[in-house]
């Protein structure tokens, strides 16, 4: 099967694509060129998603799709 296109406005999939192993080097290399961080880093980083830490009671939950450790 050859994928044409990955319709990245749906969050499954966009979620799915970014914190696959198989697309690795290509989230990499996409990652690198907008942040400048080096491709072998990135490539070798922990991916995951989940809530990320408010910085003060009143601030509602904040839901973070791709968190890079």
């Amino acid at each position: 099967m050859q994928l044409e296109t990955i319709n990245m406005l749906n969050d499954a999939m966009f979620k799915f694509l970014f914190r696959s192993i198989e697309a690795r080097s290509m989230v990499a290399s996409f990652l690198h060129e907008i942040t400048g961080i080096e491709e072998n880093l990135l490539k070798n980083a922990n991916y995951q998603g989940g809530e990320l830490v408010k910085k003060n009671l009143k601030e509602k939950k904040k839901e973070a799709d791709i968190i890079i450790n």
